[in-house]
């Protein structure tokens, strides 16, 4: 992972840290596309030793596949007792799901 650290990304890694550190602590991330969600949550998921889960969503992705992926989270939170996940997908892609009609 290349990432230039200053100031405000270390800002953000700190306080994405101080959420995840909370007994049920979640987050949602909101931004333009290339502002460095994705990079700051995968260095918390490093820190705290969790998984980053990404459903792989595609041109035909539909609310039947995002369904199995939530499926797939959920027994590997519960079942297999990895309490620990996070789900993260660019809002842009979220809207284009939604845009679809599914």
């Amino acid at each position: 992972l290349n990432v230039l650290l200053f100031p405000q990304v270390l800002s953000i890694i700190a306080r994405e840290d101080r959420v995840l550190s909370q007994p049920g602590g979640s987050l949602l991330l909101v931004g333009r596309s290339g502002v460095g969600r994705r990079s700051t949550i995968t260095i918390v998921a490093h820190i705290h030793n969790l998984e980053v889960f990404t459903p792989s969503m595609s041109r035909g992705y539909s609310s039947k596949q995002f369904k199995a992926d939530m499926q797939t989270l959920v027994r590997r939170a519960g079942v297999e007792n990895q309490k620990n996940r996070i789900v993260s997908r660019g809002l842009s892609d979220y809207g284009q799901f939604h845009a679809r009609g599914s």
